[in-house]
């Protein structure tokens, strides 16, 4: 009986043991499909604008930062080829216009696809949207989403046409109407669309496209996107741009409303170093814009009433540009042009990069945080009215 047993856990372990195995080789090779070396060649032969020169790019993660990557070849006789090395898979982009140009680009004259290791051939039909791939790694799954998404694509655009063309008429029960509908049907893309295609394909880095729609620009439930997150599998998780959404998560959890707003030093205008905790003991609005951002242009005139109303009341604001190196001169202009020198201004002319943003989680603007005597964070996104409302409350009540 002994001895029956000893065989029946000696087979037992034996499959285990194959079953790890098996689990590592698949494992392993997930994570070769992944990162290292692709060659793309390009058939533009059919194509009616007979291109001379055809522009590449993605957008990539390194080292915590998101880098654009664009790259150009001359078109020989139909025929173009790129090679390079990846850290993971990107959606990429083939276009006939620079992807900087201001020029408006036709539907026509960009292609959209999956770009993985190994090699990936193109043919291009009449138009660059019109093409066929052999070759590279999960393109079942980003052609399925791809369908998906251009479904909800083109209702979304469409309503978002209906509102613009309703604009003039922002207090007509149209525009209200057109606004709302927009509105539900962003909603529902990210919040069932976007979220169920995650829960359904964890392991495939095609369903990071949808988790960061599903995250949005502002993650306002870092919870509930890191529940999401927390379902794709390993593989896919510690991918560059996955950890980036986890950093974002776990930013704004860091900064949610009732933590301890996080200290951080930056340079003011002058280039002296500035530290938030030198203002702790007097309520703070730490306000994140910049001087291209005309919505933040816009509540320029709210912050300076309220600073002028409750700065002999304990109030202070510091603002931080994500202005960067190229638009420094423009964030100094914004300064004095918007009369909003009467408080310290900071930014290290990184942009979304900015620390005191990343520190923050702050991934749009405007954005801004309400901090305490004590260093807690008591507000958040607080515009407009809203800005009012909270420091009549909390100033008055002192």
């Amino acid at each position: 009986m002994k001895k029956i047993q000893l065989n029946i856990n000696s087979s037992i372990n034996t499959r285990l043991l194959v079953l790890m195995l098996m689990l590592h080789i698949n494992y392993a090779k997930a994570q070769t499909n992944m990162v290292g070396r692709y060659r793309l060649t390009l058939d533009l032969e059919q194509a009616k604008a007979h291109p001379k020169k055809i522009y590449f790019c993605y957008d990539a993660f390194s080292k915590g930062e998101k880098v654009s990557y664009i790259d150009s070849a001359i078109v020989n006789n139909g025929k173009v080829e790129f090679t390079g090395v990846i850290n993971e898979p990107h959606e990429a982009q083939l276009s006939l216009n620079h992807p900087l140009s201001k020029q408006m680009a036709n539907e026509g004259d960009r292609l959209n696809f999956y770009l993985t290791t190994g090699t990936i051939n193109i043919i291009v039909g009449d138009s660059l949207n019109r093409y066929t791939q052999t070759g590279g790694y999960f393109l079942k799954d980003y052609q399925a989403f791809s369908k998906v998404k251009s479904y909800y694509d083109h209702k979304v655009i469409a309503l978002a046409m209906k509102t613009m063309q309703l604009d003039r008429h922002k207090d007509s029960t149209q525009y209200h109407q057109a606004t709302k509908e927009f509105d539900q049907m962003v909603d529902f893309y990210a919040n069932n669309v976007c979220k169920n295609w995650v829960m359904q394909h964890p392991a495939t880095p095609v369903s990071l496209l949808p988790l960061r729609w599903f995250a949005g620009s502002v993650i306002n439930d870092p919870f509930g996107v890191d529940s999401v997150y927390n379902h794709l599998t390993k593989s896919v998780k510690i991918l560059p741009s996955a950890l980036d959404i986890k950093r974002r998560i776990d930013n704004v959890k860091r900064s949610a409303i009732g933590n301890e707003a996080p200290l951080f030093t930056m340079a003011d205008t002058a280039g002296r170093p500035v530290s938030l905790n030198t203002y702790r003991g007097s309520y703070v609005l730490l306000d994140f814009w910049a001087s291209w951002c005309a919505p933040c242009r816009r509540e320029n005139p709210n912050i300076i009433a309220n600073f002028n109303k409750y700065h002999s009341r304990n109030f202070m604001v510091i603002s931080v540009s994500l202005d960067n190196q190229g638009t420094r001169s423009a964030w100094l202009k914004a300064i004095i042009n918007d009369k909003l020198e009467k408080w310290p201004h900071l930014s290290d002319l990184k942009g979304f990069n900015s620390a005191a943003a990343l520190l923050y989680g702050v991934q749009a603007v405007p954005q801004n945080f309400l901090i305490d005597p004590t260093g807690k964070i008591i507000g958040k996104n607080l515009f407009s009215t809203e800005l009012i409302q909270k420091l009549e409350q909390v100033l008055n009540a002192h």
